[in-house]
């Protein structure tokens, strides 16, 4: 539990780190706020008290004072507190985008396998949701320790001169009111365990049935009414679980919630027999009644609506931090030698929580300068086989070394800094033109616009067709108020950023399924071309496009079951033979 409530502390370092004025002023004026009740407090009784001697025949003035006092401690309190919203409302966005970005940060130093993993997947989920939540719980704890400490402390002190048996009845009052909440952390830190999985289910469904690149698949299969029923079976089991949770909490709270009851009374009890035993004055008497209400009322207020949010929301953040905490393999630097090319030393790969191996023991060398292809049937390893050689994976045994380097040992920056690659699964980028090409670049030192032109008309990008209106700077989003482009032209514009960006490697990873043959050719014509001198390779189901390689290496069920060009790889009569064959009827 220790550990559980450390998170706390952390993340008001975290504030007091990322912007220390601003959160000092905040805690400032809570303080202030929190004064500025005892000040109330205080003008109250000696406004009750000079009411007698006003009656009495004392002059005006004697209530005047005490009133004006009142006043401005009122004036005083409300000051405060608007001064303590309007900075945590200016300091919540810092504090929220340093999260976030510490978050993004960690997730792009996390291996790219790790993405394979479910139970990643899910500590990532878990992570956001707990940057939803840090900075409110942060929030809170400080005005817990800013405010109604301080607010209770000068009250406990008061109630002390007064009776110092109160003190007691005061703890009576909070001491099952924080039990209660200790008992809903723990019940909740159970849910949260249990409902992560299934809401990162739910939210997939959510963009399934809603996200504009699903509905003409959705639509047309009539699979809408499908994915709805898994969204909605999802939401009612985590409200079953959370409301099981609620439940076992109510339980125990309302029982806790009796004992807070007694001690309240026994307060009121103390105070009517200290103003009959004439021990505290009227005005002592009504400052005090009226401050006892507001202490239970700032304690239910602080312990059961605040300190139960942040024990429900300790949990996220504590996945956050969790997180945040993973451990990153600490790699060493190297340089990346060009004349190396890449090596792979029987190499075995298997994905998580899989027992078959995807890659089974290849070894291969690729000079530097050369184009190999590789090809073979769905499932055979080939994009597999092009991530190991990038860097992305790294193998389960055996050793692969891109440009000299160690892809287990070095970090992965050292390698992809000198590296280019276009996916299958290419992604759309909701930005400009330019800024979809140029958001590969790792070098300014050279003419941007000159380059821009130069790989889209390599790409075949046609800029200054009607397709983009505004040329470079045309959105690519009809949702941001841009256009829309077809798939081929989505294709093209990944082929330019892929080339844009400086590099010794390259890998083309079956990008070119939405563009016609005659385009497919004349494109990896000229990728041929533009690759020339840098290490280039194709990943393609389409044979023809392998003959521009120097060399094609054909995978069976992860193992190479042959090498050679394409000339050679025919006269053989193999695999590549019988796929070559098969292909070509189509077009006979």
């Amino acid at each position: 539990m220790k550990k559980k409530y450390l998170v706390f502390r952390r993340m008001i370092f975290d504030m007091f780190r990322i912007s220390p004025g601003m959160t000092t002023l905040y805690c400032l004026f809570d303080v202030l706020h929190a004064g500025g009740y005892i000040l109330v407090m205080l003008c109250t009784e000696k406004l009750f008290d000079s009411v007698p001697l006003l009656a009495a025949g004392s002059p005006l003035s004697v209530s005047l004072r005490p009133l004006l006092f009142l006043i401005m401690a009122t004036v005083f309190f409300e000051i405060a507190n608007s001064l303590s919203n309007f900075h945590i409302e200016h300091l919540s966005p810092k504090i929220l985008s340093h999260f976030y970005k510490r978050i993004y940060i960690k997730a792009s130093h996390i291996s790219p396998i790790d993405y394979e993993r479910p139970e990643f997947l899910d500590m990532l989920n878990k992570a956001l949701q707990g940057v939803e939540y840090g900075f409110f719980a942060s929030s809170l704890i400080l005005i817990v320790f800013t405010f109604y400490v301080p607010y209770f402390i000068l009250l406990g002190v008061y109630l002390q001169h007064i009776s110092p048996i109160l003190i007691l009845i005061v703890l009576l009052i909070f001491t099952p009111v924080i039990l209660g909440q200790v008992i809903r952390f723990r019940l909740f830190s159970e849910a949260e365990d249990a409902i992560a999985p299934i809401r990162r289910a739910t939210d997939y469904y959510e963009q399934v049935v809603c996200n504009r690149k699903f509905f003409k698949e959705t639509r047309i299969l009539g699979i809408v009414n499908h994915f709805m029923q898994l969204y909605q079976d999802g939401v009612i089991l985590i409200n079953q679980k959370t409301l099981t949770a609620e439940k076992k909490h109510i339980r125990i709270d309302a029982a806790l919630r009796l004992f807070t009851i007694g001690g309240y009374i026994g307060i009121l009890l103390m105070l009517v027999n200290s103003l009959i035993q004439k021990v505290i004055s009227p005005g002592a008497f009504s400052a005090v009644f009226a401050s006892v209400n507001m202490m239970y009322a700032l304690a239910e207020e602080m312990v059961t609506m605040f300190s139960g949010q942040i024990t429900q929301y300790a949990v996220s953040i504590q996945n956050y931090h969790s997180f945040i905490d993973l451990p990153e393999n600490a790699k060493e630097e190297g340089s990346f030698d060009k004349t190396k090319g890449i090596t792979l030393d029987n190499v075995h790969f298997s994905y998580p929580n899989t027992q078959t191996e995807t890659i089974r023991g290849i070894s291969l060398k690729i000079q530097p300068g050369e184009t190999v292809a590789i090809v073979g049937e769905n499932g055979a390893g080939k994009s597999t086989l092009a991530k190991l050689m990038l860097g992305l994976y790294v193998p389960d045994r055996g050793t692969v070394r891109i440009g000299g380097l160690d892809s287990e040992k070095v970090a992965s920056r050292c390698i992809y800094q000198n590296c280019a690659a276009v996916f299958q699964d290419y992604q759309h980028y909701l930005t400009t033109l330019e800024e979809n090409i140029t958001i590969s670049s790792n070098n300014s030192c050279y003419n941007k616009l000159v380059r821009l032109n130069h790989v889209c008309e390599r790409a075949k990008l046609l800029v200054n067709s009607d397709s983009f209106p505004q040329g470079f700077s045309t959105m690519l989003s009809r949702e941001f108020g841009g256009v829309d482009l077809s798939g081929g032209q989505w294709q093209r514009i990944a082929i330019a950023r892929g080339i844009f960006r400086e590099h010794d490697i390259i890998v083309l990873d079956e990008p070119t399924s939405a563009i016609d043959p005659i385009e497919e050719s004349l494109m990896y014509q000229n990728f041929k071309e533009i690759s020339e001198g840098k290490t280039a390779i194709i990943i393609t189901h389409r044979l023809g496009a392998a003959r521009i390689a120097d060399r094609i290496i054909v995978l069976k069920d992860g193992i190479i079951d042959d090498i050679g060009t394409h000339e050679e790889l025919i006269n053989k009569g193999g695999v590549y033979s019988e796929m070559y064959r098969t292909q070509a009827q189509w077009y006979e």
